[in-house]
C-alpha cells in the first residue's frame, strides 16, 4: 500500500467506531517479530505471510474458501 502501512491501517480502522469491530487479516511479506507483536497489540485478527496457499488462506478465515 502506497500511502499506509498495514500497522497504521489497523490502529485506523480500531480506532473508527464504525469499523472498530470487523474482522482483519493481514496478508504481509514482512513476519518480524517485532511487527507481528505490533499489529497483533492493535488487534488484528490475524495475519498470513507471503507466499501463501490457498489451505493456509482457508485455515486462517471462518469462510472457509
Amino acid at each position: 500500500m502506497p500511502d499506509i502501512d498495514g500497522l497504521r491501517l489497523i490502529k485506523a480502522i480500531r480506532s473508527n467506531n464504525f469499523y472498530r469491530d470487523i474482522s482483519v487479516l493481514m496478508i504481509t511479506a514482512e513476519m518480524k517479530r517485532e511487527q507481528v507483536i505490533s499489529v497483533t497489540q492493535a488487534r488484528v485478527d490475524g495475519y498470513i505471510g507471503k507466499p501463501f496457499s490457498a489451505q493456509d488462506l482457508k485455515e486462517k478465515t471462518t469462510i472457509g474458501l
